[in-house]
């Protein structure tokens, strides 16, 4: 068995840095904040070849279903029960009678977990419709078997024996086409912001989180980089074309405005339906996103930004962040709120919108993977390790 390679730090960093990201965009709601944050994660499979389908869908039950379960349950309810102490100063009975009112109303996948659930019944498909690619491949060696520490699997690392080249310009180009294309036509009947039941899914996004997935499987498979599987001139081409879509958009909207559309009519438009904006929209967001998903790829590799790939830690403290950031990502959308009921009955909004944005935001990245780091400590105490 050859030596496992030193891991890298750098996706673990990304994602830490993402889940902030998630806390923060949450935390502007409430102060008027707009925005279509989309949840990018390593959509990507190990190709486990001693791990049996069995023992594969075991561990993302585990690690994404249980958690979806417990959270769709509990987690309305704790939400009200938070706002009723909070902001209606209720008596613990009348807390207690909201939280369970919220948990016998929940119906389906609650809060931030729709991703979660997502992404186990993305695993399941593969598992079923791909069983072979948990057979020892014969042409591959392993190199490394790591435990995955979030809901993201990783454990399983495969090499070729060489650096494959980047992806051609042309099917990236094709590939990202077909995407925007395919959620141009779904949100003419599922435009953005209709949740499909019980996923809490937006539908027209499905093609995007889809693509993703698939190419994840195939690039861990192939033993591609992810943060050279896109050449620097694909990503000049592609660059230059979400630039075109973005000038063509704000032309667009100008155009609109001056025949005297107002604007609360021009944004629902971009959404959904048979409209200009809506297609433009739809090609912008699949460009736009795999520009950015790129440029972060690259910066958390780069070795004049040394510091995004390693091991971040708490002061001098030997507590690894990245190993908390799915937990912390389970538990913010609760404090998240509790901080936001203190600052409204505290009168602090008073500061304005990017203070109050801010402020909350930071202090609930913070109290989230503190609590986090709690709570799978807890867990993992009483026995119930590798569940978050």
């Amino acid at each position: 068995m050859p030596k496992p390679p030193t891991r890298t730090h750098a996706l673990d960093n990304l994602r830490t840095s993402l889940t902030a990201l998630v806390v923060l965009h949450h935390a502007s709601i409430p102060y008027g904040g707009a925005g279509s944050w989309l949840y990018a994660s390593r959509l990507y499979v190990p190709n486990s070849s001693p791990t049996i389908v069995a023992v594969f869908l075991w561990e993302k039950w585990r690690r994404l279903g249980v958690p979806t379960l417990v959270y769709s349950l509990v987690g309305k309810g704790l939400v009200r029960g938070i706002i009723a102490a909070r902001l209606r100063d209720e008596t613990w009975r009348g807390v207690g009678r909201e939280v369970l009112e919220g948990v016998g109303s929940e119906k389906g996948v609650s809060g931030p977990m729709w991703y979660c659930a997502v992404l186990f019944i993305f695993d399941v498909a593969y598992a079923v419709l791909l069983p072979l690619h948990f057979a020892r491949a014969s042409t591959q060696k392993l190199l490394s078997s790591m435990p995955p520490n979030t809901a993201e699997p990783s454990s399983t690392v495969l090499k070729t024996t060489s650096e494959p080249r980047p992806f051609d310009t042309v099917l990236v180009l094709i590939a990202l086409c077909l995407t925007s294309t395919s959620s141009f036509i779904i949100r003419l009947s599922y435009p953005v912001g209709t949740h499909l039941w019980p996923l809490s899914l937006q539908l027209a996004y499905t093609p995007q989180y889809t693509m993703y997935y698939i190419v994840g499987v195939y690039i861990h498979r192939t033993g591609y980089s992810l943060h050279t599987a896109i050449s620097p001139r694909t990503l000049r081409i592609v660059g230059t074309i979400t630039g075109v879509i973005t000038v063509v958009g704000f032309v667009w909207i100008r155009a609109l405005l001056d025949q005297g559309v107002v604007v609360a009519h021009v944004f629902p438009l971009a959404s959904g339906g048979a409209n200009f904006l809506a297609l433009l929209y739809a090609f912008w967001n699949e460009f736009a996103g795999f520009v950015i998903a790129s440029f972060l790829l690259r910066a958390f590799h780069d070795p004049n930004l040394g510091f995004l790939a390693k091991e971040w830690r708490v002061g001098g403290v030997e507590v690894e962040v990245a190993k908390y950031s799915y937990a912390a990502f389970l538990v913010h959308t609760p404090l998240l709120v509790d901080l936001q009921c203190l600052f409204s009955k505290w009168g602090l909004e008073d500061i304005g919108t990017v203070p109050s944005v801010l402020i909350v935001g930071i202090l609930a990245v913070v109290e989230s993977w503190l609590v986090g780091a709690m709570l799978k400590v807890s867990v993992e105490e009483l026995g119930f390790k590798g569940y978050l």
